[in-house]
């Protein structure tokens, strides 16, 4: 959430995500926030390029939407190279609470 940078670890999370969607059948995976650079974004569009089973929300994420995405989410993965800046790690914890 919020804008995607290099230090949140994109890059990594897609690179798991493939292989991981290899040995797990019906594995999902949901990007949500908005690219920081038009590079990110290329790079998310075309190394998920062809992948069903994803959903990009590549944009502003408001408030009022973010329990939505947690709430609906089996697990959160928070692939951050750079921890110390992760502010919204926290977000998932709020949210388990109805």
């Amino acid at each position: 959430f919020g804008n995607m940078r290099k230090y949140k670890g994109i890059e990594d999370l897609i690179g798991a995500f493939k292989i991981a969607a290899k040995k797990i059948p019906g594995l999902y995976l949901v990007l949500a926030g908005k690219p920081w650079k038009k590079d990110i974004e290329d790079y998310i569009n075309s190394s998920l390029f062809g992948i069903k089973d994803k959903k990009l929300s590549l944009g502003y994420i408001a408030s009022s939407e973010i329990n939505l995405y947690f709430r609906a989410a089996d697990v959160v993965v928070l692939p951050y190279r750079d921890f110390a800046r992760a502010g919204q790690a926290t977000l998932p914890l709020h949210s388990a609470n109805p």
